[in-house]
């Protein structure tokens, strides 16, 4: 029998923004995909779908989640996440913007320039 190839089904994570509704920022992530938020109670993740496990800081993928920030700053104040954060999904997300939503929610308020570690991200994955 051959084996077969599993592929990690993800969401690539960008920032976190104050927002309610679903919203769509076009095909400007990492490789091509679409940017779009999972929203939970006035917190959003952006993010894009991800299924090949991590990823590598190869040029054009910093430069695609940089574009992403970029874009991001046009319209909200975002709290960007470091590059390389892949969530196991949707649902995985939401758990965790439920479980930090004040401190979020503070954070985005205050100060949102540096980019800051996602301390949760282990809790994501697997």
């Amino acid at each position: 029998m051959g084996s077969k190839e599993t592929k990690i089904e993800g969401k690539y994570l960008y920032a976190i923004i104050s927002a309610d509704a679903a919203k769509e920022y076009g095909n400007i992530g990492i490789n091509g995909e679409s940017v779009y938020l999972i929203a939970d109670q006035h917190i959003a993740a952006v993010v894009s779908d991800y299924s090949n496990g991590k990823i590598r800081p190869e040029r054009r993928h910093v430069a695609a989640h940089q574009g992403v920030l970029k874009r991001l700053m046009e319209d909200d104040t975002p709290l960007p996440i470091t590059f390389g954060v892949v969530g196991d999904g949707e649902k995985k997300i939401r758990q965790i913007l439920s479980l930090n939503r004040k401190s979020y929610g503070h954070n985005i308020q205050l100060d949102s320039t540096h980019p800051i570690p996602f301390h949760h991200a282990n809790k994501l994955a697997t």
